[in-house]
């Protein structure tokens, strides 16, 4: 993380400030398996109000659903240009633990022993925001995280969907080997039918169609992007990040042909 704030700072030759949970590492790395989502996104926000160098507004980099949280949620300050590297904004429907990430194996046991148990769903941070497209009732109800951002519930919270819409760029990555996030075409907010195999695109999903959180706003002024790169997840190569950064960050790209990746679509 540190050389991704280094390559930013001498990039844009500007503040860079890494949100953290805890000042202390390894409590600030389990806060991504062990937490209360909604208490996280609230720290940040008292956080990011109290510098300075971002009370005008700030471009942010997000590695998970908490970045787009405080957009809708707060915004104060601003977030101008957003962008998101391998982030499940539909949800995950299932976990994978890599070989020897223990802290993430304890929270995957806990989810599979008790999903919807108070204890779980308001401590374990996958489960917040967990979502089985077969059992959605049992999601509304219990989920208090990624079914209220998504404006899922019968209420809709209209201000989510005006903070989101005030973006000049939303942009959306998406690794095209990401086993991790299950599905990965959650990353650019699409969604996956596991019975049939198909990808359910965000233009043909209702929380585009009735703009739920301001998708379609964004996308009608050409400030929604979906972008597939190679690599499995947060196999970021560094040319990669600067191109991303320097377009939708800066406004300037340098020689636009010498990076390739799968695609890069306006939705």
């Amino acid at each position: 993380m540190q050389e991704i704030i280094d390559i930013l700072s001498e990039l844009l030759n500007t503040y860079v400030h890494s949100v953290y949970l805890d000042e202390y590492s390894l409590n600030d790395k389990n806060g991504g398996f062990f937490g209360n989502v909604n208490d996280q996104v609230d720290f940040v926000s008292q956080q990011l109000s109290s510098i300075e160098e971002l009370k005008d507004g700030f471009n942010a980099i997000g590695f998970s659903q908490g970045g787009l949280a405080y957009i809708e949620r707060y915004n104060l300050p601003p977030v101008v240009n957003f962008i998101t590297f391998g982030t499940p904004h539909s949800g995950i429907s299932d976990f994978y633990c890599p070989p020897g990430v223990y802290i993430c194996k304890a929270a995957s046991y806990l989810v599979k022993h008790g999903l919807w148990s108070h204890w779980v769903k308001t401590n374990i941070v996958p489960v917040q925001y967990y979502k089985d497209p077969e059992n959605m009732d049992d999601y509304l109800e219990h989920n208090s995280f990624l079914a209220d951002i998504n404006n899922e519930k019968e209420a809709k919270n209209a201000t989510y969907a005006k903070n989101l819409a005030s973006l000049n760029n939303f942009v959306m990555v998406e690794f095209k080997d990401d086993f991790l996030i299950i599905p990965k075409e959650s990353c650019g907010f699409n969604d996956y039918n596991s019975l049939t195999n198909e990808v359910i695109y965000l233009r043909d999903r209702p929380i585009y169609q009735e703009d739920w959180i301001g998708l379609k706003l964004l996308d009608e002024k050409n400030a929604l992007v979906h972008i597939t790169i190679p690599g499995r997840h947060m196999e970021l190569d560094y040319k990669v990040l600067i191109y991303i950064v320097k377009k939708y960050f800066a406004g300037s790209v340098e020689s636009e042909n010498a990076i390739q990746w799968q695609s890069e679509d306006m939705y």
